[in-house]
């Protein structure tokens, strides 16, 4: 073994200590989503059609205490907590959605999920996402594979005439994917995590997102899904960088399994064309 070798070897043994703290962390905010939920859910507007609920709050609150306490060293950036710039010059951040996909989980859809990312470098090493609803918890180690419930899950094509796309909820009720009707099989999914989670355990071909987000939306689904073999840009080919320092938005996503991205950058190519 050279001594590149006892590098890699020691930085997998670091990430996967981190990944086993943050999966405790996440099995205890499940507990207390459902402990919250069967209480009610209050709801309010940061804006408007941007809905916060009172699960939104004290799973980040509850993330942010648990996680900073056992990495105290590492910063912190969340869509519920007031951005402190300090993060900025941390090696280690966390980049968290509490409840990724409010609205569906409002209308009681079980297409909502908690993400937690960790990120050095400008990019996530481990991303972890937890669907509350369905109990399934994906999650990946970058550079070791993605897994699901404990399974290592790949993208994979899928055999038929049309290749199956999931889009965003909002923007297919806006009509933004009349352009794909004959051409793909939408399937709507309300959160964006949950989207690229879903793509990397095989139920798609591709996850697609029009609209504006911020980093938190996608960090650790963007992990996860690239760790099962998906391609992951925006759709207009970019690459990805998280931890920025002002402008947290992205303007949007395209995951796609290597096996269809020619087809479906095509189905893009003919929208951005007509």
């Amino acid at each position: 073994m050279n001594a590149n070798d006892i590098t890699v070897s020691q930085k997998l043994k670091k990430l996967k200590q981190e990944l086993q703290l943050i999966l405790s962390v996440m099995n205890e905010a499940y507990q207390l989503f459902h402990d919250q939920i069967n209480k009610g859910l209050q709801t309010k507007y940061k804006a408007v059609d941007d809905p916060v609920t009172i699960l939104d709050l004290l799973i980040d609150e509850f993330l942010k205490r648990k996680l900073l306490t056992l990495f105290p060293d590492y910063g912190w950036l969340s869509e519920e907590t007031k951005d402190d710039i300090k993060r900025l010059e941390k090696k280690q951040v966390f980049i968290v959605d509490p409840i990724d996909g409010t609205r569906e989980l409002i209308l009681g859809l079980p297409e909502y999920a908690i993400s937690v990312a960790l990120v050095e470098d400008n990019y996530p090493t481990i991303g972890v996402v937890l669907n509350p609803a369905t109990g399934e918890i994906y999650y990946a180690i970058k550079g070791f594979g993605a897994f699901l419930n404990g399974k290592q899950i790949t993208t994979r094509p899928h055999s038929e005439n049309k290749p199956i796309i999931i889009v965003s909820r909002s923007d297919e009720k806006k009509g933004k994917f009349e352009f794909l009707k004959n051409k793909a099989e939408i399937m709507p999914v309300g959160s964006s995590a949950y989207k690229l989670s879903r793509l990397a355990k095989g139920d798609a071909d591709a996850a697609l997102t029009f609209h504006p987000m911020h980093e938190w939306d996608i960090a650790a689904g963007l992990l996860i899904a690239e760790e099962a073999g998906a391609i992951v840009t925006s759709v207009d080919g970019k690459s990805f960088t998280f931890n920025r320092s002002i402008n947290t938005k992205i303007d949007s996503f395209l995951a796609v399994t290597k096996e269809k991205e020619k087809e479906i950058k095509q189905l893009l190519k003919y929208k951005k064309e007509n």
